[in-house]
């Protein structure tokens, strides 16, 4: 029986193809696949895999492939960014939005000017806005004679996170320091019931923000084009979409956005203002109210759960500032800083090859090992933040986040709790899992076709999230099955 167990195994490891059917796969026990036949099945070279598993508590490593090859992190970066803004500014700091005035209040009247500031809130919301507009009605004040200021300036403004990749690409908006929702502004088209043609319009609508259908022979190409003309964004539909329908897209502006969502709900309650205008807040203004953020523990886990890019450069970007003790002028200069302040701290970890180039990992140039990122882990659970573990603070496979519907089956539900990261043709997976004997372990898969990558970065302005083009989505399911199968077989038998 052993012979014949053998006999299949070494049949097997010579004739599955590079992408084995179900049918095929299904004539290999599962006892006996091994790791690196799994990778042939997904139709992957060994060079483009790497994993590292340490056991939970003796960090013993029990299974390794290519552990210090540079594969590219994806959003798998937020998690030594992040950390290390943990570390740097303390889980229990708040960003803070406030609104002050200078002049005088009298008979519901400011003879002045008011002002809005920001400090960099990643999770700044309608809501909030609407708190500090309240406090305004709860002073009576009805009408602000002077201008309207906001104040974006604690770090430098920037119209994308990445300048290679397209223009509408949501993941891929503009930072301030002054930033809300996002940055994102929903468009929508419908039909006109008078011209008959499609309209297109926002809610809320701006007078800097213009959209208009497009019904030149080019619009076929590309379903939205932006330009910029001074303040004024404009964004080109093409006349033929679909009769009705919406897309969220990325704002460029963050601030002059805030600033007209606080002016349009100021509207709303019934005060009048003048239009948004850019400047500093005087240090004598005077504090109307201030916003408060949730604990920067919280808002780390909010952004492990979604993976929002914006949040990770805004977070990135006020730690840097501090350790740099001055304004940083862009992300990939706060990335320089946040890696130098890495490197010191941790020296334990070998951080040859270790790039990144912003704080969310929306860039093909970065790279991180599989024992970097575990490495990084082991450090980064050595306390706890604001009450809060660090694998507290992670997505939960077949439960919440980026991971709610992936690694959902009955083996691997709940039993993985791991930071997601996809680009086209670079997908990576870092956390925790639990096997069945129920012992903790910490892991890395990276997944990067980098001849594939290559030729992808010879179309600037597309797409980047490993779904918008077939091949790059046949190579995503493939790269997340990867996952799948290695984690499924690691649950079971370890």
């Amino acid at each position: 029986m052993i012979l014949a167990t053998s006999l299949l195994l070494a049949s097997c490891q010579t004739t599955v193809p590079s992408k084995m059917n179900a049918v095929t796969a299904l004539l290999v026990p599962e006892q006996v696949r091994t790791e690196e036949m799994l990778v042939k099945e997904g139709g992957f070279l060994p060079a483009q895999v790497g994993y590292l598993v340490l056991e939970g508590d003796s960090r013993k490593t029990i299974i390794q492939a290519n552990p210090d090859g540079g594969f590219i992190p994806a959003s798998v970066t937020k998690l030594p960014t992040m950390l290390a803004a943990l570390h740097i500014l303390g889980s229990s700091f708040r960003f803070k939005t406030s609104l002050a005035y200078r002049g005088k209040i009298s008979g519901g009247i400011l003879n002045g000017d008011l002002y809005l500031k920001g400090t960099g809130d990643p999770l700044l919301t309608m809501s909030d806005l609407m708190s500090l507009v309240e406090a305004l009605r709860q002073r009576h004040i009805k009408q602000i004679q002077g201008a309207f200021y906001f104040d974006d300036s604690t770090f430098p403004r920037q119209e994308k996170i990445n300048d290679f990749l397209q223009d509408d690409a949501v993941y891929n908006t503009g930072i301030s320091a002054l930033s809300s929702e996002f940055n994102r502004l929903v468009m929508r088209w419908s039909p006109d019931p008078l011209s008959k043609t499609l309209r297109a319009y926002s809610i809320p609508d701006f007078s800097w923000l213009t959209m208009t259908m497009n019904s030149s022979s080019d619009a076929k190409s590309s379903k939205m084009a932006f330009t910029k003309t001074g303040e004024t964004e404009s964004w080109s539909l093409s006349s033929n979409l679909d009769k009705e329908g919406f897309q969220a897209l990325p704002i460029k502006d963050g601030g002059r956005f805030t600033a007209s969502l606080v002016a349009r709900l100021c509207h709303q309650e019934g005060i009048t203002l003048a239009t948004p205008l850019r400047g500093e807040l005087p240090k004598d203004a005077k504090l109307i109210a201030q916003h408060e953020s949730l604990p920067l523990s919280e808002l780390v886990g909010k952004n492990w759960e979604y993976s929002n890019n914006l949040m990770a450069e805004l977070v990135m970007l006020t730690a840097a500032s501090k350790v740099a003790r001055r304004r940083v002028s862009t992300v990939s200069q706060a990335a320089d800083r946040i890696k130098a302040w890495l490197v010191k701290e941790i020296p334990e970890i070998s951080w040859s090859g270790f790039e990144i180039e912003n704080g969310s990992g929306l860039s093909p140039k970065g790279r991180i090992s599989p024992r970097q990122i575990v490495g990084i882990l082991q450090w980064g659970e050595r306390q706890h933040y604001d009450g809060k573990s660090l694998i507290s603070l992670l997505p939960i496979s077949g439960w919440k986040g980026s991971l709610e519907n992936h690694l959902d089956s009955p083996v691997t539900g709940l039993k993985v709790w791991a930071k997601t990261g996809t680009l086209d043709f670079a997908r990576a997976l870092s956390g925790y899992f639990f096997s069945n004997s129920n012992k903790r372990y910490l892991f890395t898969i990276f997944v990067t076709d980098f001849e594939k990558r290559k030729r992808r970065d010879l179309l600037p302005h597309m797409p980047d999230n490993g779904e918008d083009s077939d091949e790059a989505s046949d190579w995503l399911k493939h790269a997340k099955q990867l996952e799948a199968d290695l984690l499924t077989k690691w649950i079971q038998q370890m």
